[in-house]
């Protein structure tokens, strides 16, 4: 008697898109004759997708280290402009400390830029 997980397992293999190639490369009992020359054909084609796929992997290592570098560097060039500006800032607070009277020159200069402002207008 037939019971219904047997069906079922039998059904899963059925659809196995796998045994759905096998069935077509092997439609006749004459077919089995020459399944070594098939299983030699396949295994050749193996080899071939096999070194596809590991030249593929190599390139795609190969960019990702370079980029990874092109980061690294990237991230030294931002660090060092990071740097560089902080070093602006301070040699900016410095010079506006030592101008004694840095306020009232600041005030005067907005004052004269919207008069020429105005004048354009």
């Amino acid at each position: 008697m037939v019971d219904a997980k047997s069906v079922k397992s039998v059904i899963s293999i059925a659809a196995d898109p796998k045994v759905a190639i096998i069935s077509a490369m092997l439609k006749h009992p004459d077919d089995l004759s020459t399944l070594v020359a098939l299983r030699q054909k396949l295994i050749r084609e193996k080899a071939i997708v096999d070194q596809q796929l590991k030249i593929g992997v190599q390139n795609q290592m190969e960019e990702t280290k370079e980029a990874l570098d092109i980061l690294g560097t990237t991230k030294e060039q931002v660090l060092g402009v990071r740097s560089n500006m902080k070093n602006i800032d301070s040699l900016c607070k410095d010079a506006q400390g030592l101008i004694t009277d840095y306020p009232r020159i600041r005030k005067i200069s907005q004052t004269h830029q919207n008069f020429v402002a105005t004048q354009t207008l």
